[in-house]
């Protein structure tokens, strides 16, 4: 099975002029976006760029192997696809600016965004997903219960600040909770911005929280989104979708499916299946009827009340909590003790309607289409 390195490898030698920009190229630009360019690429707003070439030897030069052996999130391959695209004719001239990272623990925002500039005139803008933060996965979550969240609104103004010259043509995208950006900057960019959009590429990303932004992007942007997903897609199906999506063929198993980087390759395009896995399907429609059987101040208290727990080591990544599990897992279970008998109840209640949703759903003669649930959801 070929993935998205044996791309590189294989078709690496292609420059864009003998072969054009294609959906595997969208998820490897998405998934750069994931590489930290401070200081290695010119900031949203000054002039000028750098080659795919030059950012790679001055972010080597910045981060020596120790530090990156150290990230053990799923997307610390970024780095090394980066070091692979930059020994590649196809990818080492390309030029990339208008870099932008914020992270702001008080309004609990993590944000990241590249674009490369592409040999056949277009540009790519690139917004992360979610990284190693705990606050990068609070606002993935807090997007259940707030639109926008300041990610979302980061993205629209992000492209909006692209000094586009006038015959440039852009296309926007991004992986996890960056095609939930790339959607929603989109849709909220000035017209001037957003009519120079070719195609916006979700890759993999949750949806829109709230039915009246769904009823929008439906209208103004749907025919140029263009969603992918593995067959056990999870994170993609997510709240309220469009509906159109191509499901691609992973090596991953089951919810690690949702690094790309699993995701398998035919030619310049993916290998696709049929349809999403059985298991994924009943999860979905699980999670969909779960999120919504609760008000927004519900699903807030909830959420709130889990970040809560998953802080009290005063751990601030994944990494951090993968490095020192149990003192993490320790320090849980002593927060969950000491909360409020009506905090911990209702808690451990959401948890287990969760799964009772999931066991419902599995016992079901026909799995629910959670396309049907969004669809009926719209209508009432």
């Amino acid at each position: 099975m070929a993935d998205l390195r044996d791309y590189i490898h294989w078709r690496g030698d292609l420059t864009f002029g003998r072969d054009p920009f294609n959906l595997v190229d969208n998820l490897i630009f998405s998934w750069l976006a994931y590489v930290d360019f401070t200081g290695c690429v010119p900031l949203l707003g000054e002039s000028g760029s750098v080659t795919l070439g030059q950012a790679c030897e001055t972010f080597f030069r910045l981060h020596d192997e120790k530090q990156l052996a150290a990230d053990k999130s799923f997307v610390a391959s970024a780095p090394y696809v980066l070091r692979e695209c930059a020994k590649q004719p196809r990818f080492r001239h390309i030029r990339l600016g208008s870099w932008q990272k914020i992270y702001d623990e008080k309004r609990q925002t993590q944000f990241a965004a590249v674009t490369f500039l592409l040999p056949d005139g277009t540009w790519y803008a690139a917004f992360q997903g979610t990284d190693d933060t705990i606050i990068g996965w609070k606002e993935n979550f807090n997007m259940s219960f707030l639109t926008p969240v300041p990610g979302q609104q980061k993205a629209a103004e992000y492209l909006n600040a692209l000094k586009l010259p006038k015959t440039v043509r852009l296309r926007v995208g991004g992986h996890s909770k960056g095609g939930n950006l790339a959607c929603y900057g989109a849709l909220h960019a000035q017209e001037t911005v957003q009519d120079r959009i070719l195609h916006i590429y979700d890759n993999d990303g949750p949806g829109f929280e709230n039915s009246a932004e769904f009823a929008k992007a439906a209208e103004k942007i749907a025919s140029r989104i263009i969603k992918i997903v593995p067959q056990y897609s999870i994170i993609g199906f997510l709240m309220e979708n469009t509906g159109n999506y191509r499901i691609v063929k992973s090596s991953g198993v089951r919810v690690m499916q949702h690094d790309a980087t699993t995701w398998q390759v035919m030619g310049t395009d993916f290998e696709y299946a049929d349809d999403l896995d059985e298991n994924a399907k009943i999860w979905n429609a699980a999670l969909y009827k779960w999120c919504y059987s609760y008000d927004r101040s519900e699903r807030q208290k909830f959420v709130d009340s889990v970040f809560e727990l998953v802080t009290a080591s005063g751990a601030s990544t994944l990494t951090d909590i993968n490095n020192a599990f149990f003192k993490s897992a320790g320090a849980s279970f002593r927060k969950l003790a000491d909360l409020s008998p009506d905090k911990k109840r209702s808690v451990l209640r959401t948890f287990a309607s969760l799964y009772a949703e999931y066991f419902k759903e599995r016992s079901n003669r026909h799995i629910t289409d959670i396309t049907e649930l969004v669809k009926n959801r719209q209508e009432r």
